[in-house]
């Protein structure tokens, strides 16, 4: 059985290889912008080539390091405690978040997108809004 860093790794590089424009960047704040409307408020003054390679690199990090968690678990808390005081950001707004997130990557990955990929992806997610919003 392959382990949850291996398929978020293996997915991760498949999409990079099948989007080396990183297309799904956009497709992501398209969709998430879409899922409510206070976020998209949050996006009206954004430099959207910043947003995107930020969110990117971010990706990166995190997928590239989820076995040692303390490559990234510093970046996270300070990205979660940005997010919530300068941005606006509220806790309740992160399943929308989850839920954009994952339906991109179900869409850009196709018939790579199985039931594992899926939870891995998942439990990922969850787990990294945790480290960015932990419970008050």
């Amino acid at each position: 059985m392959i382990d949850s860093a291996h398929i978020l790794q293996s997915s991760f590089q498949t999409l990079l290889q099948n989007d080396p424009e990183h297309n799904f960047v956009r497709e992501f704040f398209v969709t998430l912008r879409g899922q409510d409307p206070r976020l998209r408020e949050l996006f009206e003054t954004v430099n959207w080539n910043q947003q995107h390679n930020k969110f990117l690199l971010a990706m990166m990090l995190i997928v590239e390091n989820i076995e040692d968690p303390n490559h990234y678990t510093n970046t996270l808390e300070s990205m979660g405690e940005d997010h919530l005081q300068r941005y606006g950001v509220t806790r309740d707004m992160m399943p929308a978040f989850r839920a954009a997130l994952i339906n991109t990557l179900q869409i850009n990955l196709k018939d790579e997108w199985t039931p594992e990929v899926e939870k891995a992806w998942t439990d990922g997610v969850n787990a990294i809004f945790k480290l960015m919003f932990p419970p008050q």
